[in-house]
């Protein structure tokens, strides 16, 4: 069963953020280590303009609180949330992408409900028949705050806040003024 998160989940690295996604629809913003890029801070504090929930969920480790200071200094409306690291081994490893699902699940379970949030009406066609150029979809990104996207990522992000396709349309029509 597949839970939902009408929020984002900030994780360290791309194996944390595909293994929490096989059991939680959210949004996640991938850190990639300390230096978090402004551009994904600025998406995490348009999205608490937006009251979305942000739950940081690093690893138990030095490099783990470090992000974590960094984030509720930039963000200080996020919620840490953190794992038993007994629970939490694999091949010498000792992180989020080595937990147990059933600790991650009681670690973010008073944010995760069963059915699906309204995700939003903008779909794969409609950014299809926009023809969004790359160089389109990075201003709009930084237009809107939406961080750093590719195009899933961005579909996913303009949904989860809710931008209309006439907000979307605009955006793209101020590129290049």
């Amino acid at each position: 069963m597949k839970l939902f998160f009408d929020g984002i989940i900030v994780v360290e690295g791309k194996n944390d953020a595909s293994y929490l996604s096989s059991f939680v629809d959210t949004v996640f913003v991938i850190t990639n280590g300390y230096e978090i890029p402004q551009k994904e801070i600025e998406f995490l504090n348009n999205s608490v303009k937006h009251n979305k929930p942000i739950v940081v969920l690093t690893d138990s480790d030095e490099a783990g609180y470090l992000i974590r200071e960094k984030i509720n200094k930039l963000v200080p409306e996020s919620t840490n949330k953190f794992v038993d690291l007994s629970l939490c081994n694999k091949k010498d490893k000792h992180g989020v992408a080595e937990c147990e699902k059933d600790e991650l699940l009681r670690v973010l379970s008073s944010f995760c409900v069963e059915k699906p949030f309204n995700k939003g009406n903008l779909s794969l066609n409609d950014l299809e028949e926009l023809h969004i150029k790359k160089e389109e979809r990075e201003y709009v990104c930084r237009r809107l705050s939406l961080g750093i996207c590719n195009s899933k990522t961005f579909l996913k992000r303009l949904n989860f806040l809710g931008i209309s396709e006439d907000e979307l349309k605009g955006a793209i029509n101020s590129y290049g003024n």
